[in-house]
């Protein structure tokens, strides 16, 4: 199957001045006009020429546009690791973090995330087998419930647990629930669980709960996050759950146990 070529504005100028320059010094260059200035006959002739070339080797754009796509990805990934340096300890060490595992070990996932997001629901099993089998590892979470008017609500009833100490199987049990999560069905939950409602529903509502929930949404927009779930372990990121989640996972994880933690 032949590949699509697709020009930007910003490729074909520069293939234009490039090869332009190119072919003025080879062939057009001493009928210059005092000046400086190419002569109306000098622009048709380039751009003849320029035109031919590409018909005859359409390759050299795709060449040309994968060599952008990847300094704009390098870029990218120098831009995302500056500005996690910069915001290191609002992601590894903000107090009143949500942390699953073991908070001593030596990697750690993070994981912004929302109740109402089914790829997160998805991916949920695996993060708890994962936590469960190796003592090394912790997930730290951060709420981030932007999907439905009814999320923020669930995400302070959810870190409202942890008062309780039951954040861990109430966060499970909301994950995997089915349909839409609101407040009656976190709070049918609650009570499915022996949590006590009454205490949950207060807790919810205080200051300090509210401000870890909204702390979390207010990094994730700092950080250009706009969607769950959304993944770093040190300076890897995973954007939603790819068909490769796992195999970038692990290798992130083997990554950070071979050359140590940058960020954390």
């Amino acid at each position: 199957m032949m590949r699509t070529l697709r020009l930007t504005t910003t490729l074909a100028a520069l293939l234009l001045l490039g090869m332009g320059l190119l072919l003025l010094q080879i062939s057009v260059a001493p009928a210059q006009t005092p000046d400086g200035a190419f002569t109306p006959t000098q622009k048709a002739a380039i751009e003849q020429m320029i035109h031919a070339y590409i018909v005859s080797h359409p390759e050299v754009l795709v060449e040309a546009q994968e060599a952008l796509n990847k300094r704009a990805e390098t870029d990218r990934v120098e831009n995302i690791r500056r500005v996690l340096s910069k915001h290191r300890d609002e992601l590894y060490r903000q107090a009143g973090d949500l942390v699953l595992g073991n908070p001593q070990a030596d990697v750690a996932i993070i994981e912004f995330y929302d109740y109402n997001c089914p790829y997160c629901r998805r991916v949920a099993p695996e993060l708890a087998q994962r936590i469960a089998a190796d003592s090394k590892l912790k997930l730290i979470l951060k709420p981030l419930p932007y999907i439905t008017p009814a999320s923020p609500r669930v995400a302070y009833l959810a870190a409202a647990a942890v008062r309780q100490g039951r954040f861990a199987d109430y966060h499970a049990a909301l994950l995997a629930s089915k349909g839409q999560a609101t407040e009656a069905s976190a709070l049918r939950l609650a009570q499915d669980l022996s949590l006590d409602v009454a205490r949950l529903k207060h807790d919810a509502d205080l200051p300090e709960v509210k401000a870890s929930v909204d702390r979390s949404a207010d990094l994730a927009k700092t950080l250009n996050i706009e969607g769950t779930p959304f993944f770093f372990i040190d300076d890897h990121y995973i954007s939603g759950v790819p068909d490769d989640f796992a195999a970038r996972l692990d290798g992130a994880i083997v990554d950070v146990r071979k050359g140590g933690c940058k960020l954390c």
